[in-house]
């Protein structure tokens, strides 16, 4: 599957205007490293209204598919709308990674196939695979952040988004308030706004550590806990408040993980 794009029926959303776009539907990062520059520059499937009168530049938020055979990352984003929800979204890529774990022969390894349904989250799955972190340990802080956390991180309101030594920049006039130095950053995401408010510190050392454990016996627990195929320790934070399980024994030191 190499880098694809297609023509799009697109309707600006400042005046109104409609008109046809080209737009990416699979980025092969091995094919086109600019596409993939483009993507985690924010700049991917960005367009510009063609009237002279209006001009208006936007994103398009649509489905894409992106691989980087070299890493071994394949991931699907589709983002949630009115039309399709979350749910239905998960049962259709369900059923397609079933399909399509049937063709494939019994010696060789099915990749990995991720499911993200938000645009940053999408790019923080890449940057924490390109890094070479279990995302589903990386998760589970979050998950353990927004528990320790409810008042300074409520769930229904911030975003944790894991930030490799800086990648992820602020747009301009947004002030972020840096975290001390340590080698595992998150920055927090205001979900209504999409302004980065401030970065989160979390020592390598710990994850080495918890990475180790869930290489043993807790690997199983891990993998119950994020089946898949939407691995998002924010989700199921919201899950086990909405169904009251959040008093349960996870396997963490909820003082560790509190905010100063």
């Amino acid at each position: 599957m190499s880098t694809r794009q297609s023509s799009y029926p697109i309707a600006c959303p400042r005046c109104g205007r409609e008109f046809d776009a080209t737009l990416y539907d699979v980025v092969d990062a091995s094919d086109t490293p600019e596409a993939r520059e483009e993507l985690l520059s924010r700049r991917l499937n960005r367009v510009a209204c063609p009237s002279g009168e209006c001009g208006a530049a936007f994103a398009v938020d649509k489905p894409l598919v992106y691989r980087d055979p070299a890493r071994g990352i394949f991931l699907h984003y589709e983002p949630v709308t009115e039309r399709r929800g979350f749910d239905a979204i998960v049962k259709d890529f369900s059923a397609a990674t079933a399909r399509l774990a049937e063709l494939i022969p019994g010696d060789v390894v099915a990749p990995t196939l991720h499911l993200v349904t938000n645009a940053s989250e999408m790019m923080e799955r890449i940057f924490v695979l390109e890094s070479g972190l279990d995302p589903r340990i990386v998760e589970q802080i979050k998950y353990m952040m927004y528990k320790a956390n409810p008042e300074d991180l409520p769930a229904r309101e911030k975003l944790l988004l894991f930030d490799p030594a800086g990648a992820a920049e602020a747009p301009a006039g947004d002030a972020v308030e840096e975290a001390p130095v340590a080698d595992l950053r998150f920055i927090v995401q205001d979900v209504k706004t999409g302004k980065l408010e401030r970065v989160l510190g979390f020592a390598r050392e710990n994850y080495d550590a918890l990475a180790s454990v869930y290489a043993g016996d807790m690997a199983e627990v891990l993998e119950e806990w994020f089946p898949g195929p939407c691995i998002n320790g924010r989700l199921r934070f919201l899950q086990d408040e909405a169904n009251g399980e959040l008093d349960g024994d996870d396997g963490f030191d909820d003082e560790g993980m509190r905010l100063e």
